[in-house]
């Protein structure tokens, strides 16, 4: 052991000395021998033998002069010439899992703590070498929060910390499958089924109006036996004719349930969605839809004109930056106009021990095959149909926001009206802060209470 690791102290110090003192010509010279020092020392027989001395070498090559800013230079000193292709990222992905786990073992060993020192560097090195090669290896593969940190609440100081990811992917399966299977459970949804009788139910949970649209007896019957309960009476509903007529964006329309439900009130809608066969849903129906993520949505044309209504129902939540992505759809509505939102809240089953586990699960499978198989196994035991369980489980992102947070993001946003309407369901009115009508002794100030014909009700009433 000890012959061995002087020979791992003789290959470190050898490559240390040439990865410090080399020039980039003298790298390209003497490659053929630096490949090799590095293949050696980086392979997993020599990090499980000696991880001080494999650490020593990742670290030293890492920060690099030449390697520091560049993870093209860093893998060119392997023999990687094009960064572009995949076998070239998932090399530099291996790279930052062996320093990691180099890392962690010299953490927990006092002995090989003491090795490295004697190589010449300190942990702290080690930790800011690691940290490049993550933050390197996050934009191959973004690090997943909840399952790799355990975070699952959002916090807005989170904001900035983690990367986008292909959200057209997230919804597709989803909507894909009901377009595809109208007859099965996917196409039977309740979040999928646009006839009178469902889009009832969505009014008169909204505004409060019954039977809006005409739905007969056998049609309803149907309904009843299909329906799972997405659309209970909020405690606050709005007046239904402030929306006829209005202009409005249903973000992240889905299957675009919201976006045919308000254009049966008579509201002019554009719709948006990242994902593909969610546009060719809604499209059906409204031609005024987009493909692109809501943070695409400043590039929508007449954006900064505004909108009367604006709907981000079930998407905040399952983006990298959920306080990012309210401030858009907010900035999207004009002054006096209403912003309706659903996220997940800490009595929501996103949060839940066994949900995680389940996503967990869920992101190692391979296939759609295997992915349904999962889901109509294991649905029952999340509560939830084939579906709902589907919409928990395919998103990367799945957080979990604290009704106190999002009434933060509603007052910092220019909302004087905020309420939260049902469970996870949160509604505001943008409009800015009224003066006082009366003083600290209850004395009237004015005459004006801030109620008139040509403002309009400061609040939404029932229908």
């Amino acid at each position: 052991m000890e012959q061995c690791l002087r020979l791992r102290f003789e290959q470190v110090e050898w490559c240390f000395a040439l990865l410090v003192g080399a020039t980039r010509s003298k790298l390209i010279l003497e490659a053929h021998r630096l490949d090799h020092c590095m293949a050696q020392m980086i392979s997993w027989e020599s990090i499980y033998e000696c991880p001080a001395a494999s650490c020593a070498i990742l670290a030293t090559h890492s920060l690099h002069h030449q390697a520091r800013d560049s993870k093209e230079v860093f893998l060119s000193i392997f023999g990687v010439k094009n960064f572009d292709l995949e076998d070239s990222k998932l090399f530099l992905l291996d790279v930052a899992q062996r320093m990691q786990f180099c890392y962690d073992e010299i953490l927990s060993n006092a002995h090989q703590q003491d090795l490295f020192v004697k190589l010449g560097l300190i942990v702290a090195v080690l930790e800011l070498a690691l940290a490049r090669l993550r933050s390197w290896a996050h934009e191959i593969q973004p690090r997943n929060p909840h399952h790799e940190e355990g975070r699952l609440v959002w916090h807005d100081h989170y904001s900035g910390l983690y990367p986008p990811v292909n959200y057209a992917e997230q919804f597709d399966l989803q909507w894909r499958l009901a377009l595809e299977q109208p007859g099965s459970d996917f196409g039977q949804e309740s979040s999928v089924r646009l006839d009178n009788c469902s889009m009832n139910d969505m009014i008169a949970s909204t505004f409060g109006r019954q039977n809006f649209l005409y739905c007969n007896e056998s049609a309803r019957e149907v309904h009843e036996s299909l329906e799972r309960g997405i659309s209970q009476q909020n405690i606050v509903t709005l007046d239904i004719s402030r929306f006829m007529g209005a202009t409005a964006l249903d973000v992240g329309c889905g299957f675009g349930r919201w976006t045919a439900m308000l254009q049966h009130i008579g509201a002019k809608v554009t719709s948006v969605d990242a994902s593909p066969h969610a546009v060719i849903s809604t499209r059906r129906f409204n031609p005024d839809t987009h493909q692109m993520t809501l943070f695409e949505l400043p590039t929508l044309e007449n954006f900064e004109a505004g909108f009367d209504t604006v709907i981000c129902w079930g998407v905040l939540h399952h983006t990298h930056d959920p306080y990012k992505g309210f401030k858009i759809v907010a900035s999207a509505l004009r002054e006096g106009g209403f912003l309706f939102i659903q996220v997940y809240n800490d009595r929501a089953k996103a949060g839940f021990h066994y949900t995680q586990s389940f996503r967990t699960r869920f992101h190692q499978l391979k296939t759609i095959d295997e992915k349904v198989h999962f889901l109509r196994k294991t649905h029952r035991a999340a509560g939830a149909d084939v579906f709902d369980h589907l919409d928990g489980m395919m998103t990367f992102y799945n957080w979990v926001v604290h009704e106190q947070t999002v009434r933060t993001w509603f007052l910092n946003n220019g909302f004087a009206d905020y309420w939260k309407v049902w469970n996870y369901k949160y509604l505001g009115r943008k409009r800015a802060v009224l003066d006082p009508v009366r003083d600290d002794f209850g004395v009237l100030l004015t005459d004006n209470i801030g109620e008139s014909v040509e403002e309009g009700r400061n609040y939404p009433i029932v229908g």
